[in-house]
């Protein structure tokens, strides 16, 4: 995701949705071991208004 959001940032694009994407990953990223699998980010996303 990271690569992703530097490659459009070096391009000049906006991409809103990306960059959202990118805060859910770097949350949960914070609480994922560098040596999980990516898809174990669902683990840990939460819907609007949870806590």
């Amino acid at each position: 995701m990271r690569l992703a959001l530097d490659l459009a940032a070096e391009s000049g694009l906006d991409l809103p949705l990306s960059a959202h994407v990118g805060r859910i990953w770097e949350e949960a990223r914070a609480r994922l071991p560098d040596t999980a699998d990516f898809t174990r980010m669902a683990d840990y996303r939460t819907t609007e208004g949870e806590s």
